[in-house]
């Protein structure tokens, strides 16, 4: 596995791997505009040379940051892309001043906490109907932070 900075080129391929992983994927107009932004950054994570697996994307402001997506695509969950995509973001944000790393986290995704957990982020709160279903009801948010820069992953 590698892990690539993402440009504006990858678009289409952060907007595909994004509709794999979650029922509201974003378009390919969504992912440049967040690209474009002041602190953003993506990473793909990469199965030889052109087999796009997952992604993370961040938003940095002065030394505080956010993690604002990530996803890994079936069957390559629970294989360490994500926990690699997260601790090499930490890392190039940490080198940007950034001093913490936050998320907000869907009640219901408990790979995802578990994952955050695992990597040393604490729950700070929760935020109330956060997240839109496709049956029209809502979802909270767990949010969580950890300082950067992130430790390794506990064994």
């Amino acid at each position: 596995m590698s892990l690539i900075k993402a440009e504006a080129l990858h678009a289409d391929v952060l907007a595909g791997l994004h509709a794999q992983c979650f029922d509201r994927g974003w378009t390919s107009k969504s992912v440049l505009e967040l690209i474009a932004m002041p602190g953003a950054l993506a990473l793909l994570a990469m199965l030889a040379p052109v087999q796009p697996v997952g992604f993370v994307m961040v938003r940095r402001a002065a030394d505080v940051s956010e993690i604002i997506t990530l996803g890994v695509i079936e069957p390559h969950r629970r294989a360490g892309f994500a926990t690699r995509l997260v601790m090499e973001a930490g890392k190039l944000l940490a080198g940007q001043g950034a001093r913490t790393l936050h998320i907000e986290v869907a009640q219901s995704n408990t790979p995802a906490m578990k994952l955050y957990e695992t990597l040393g982020f604490q729950r700070t709160g929760r935020r109330q109907n956060y997240y839109a279903c496709n049956d029209g009801s809502r979802e909270d948010a767990v949010t969580m932070m950890s300082p950067l820069p992130i430790a390794p992953p506990r064994v």
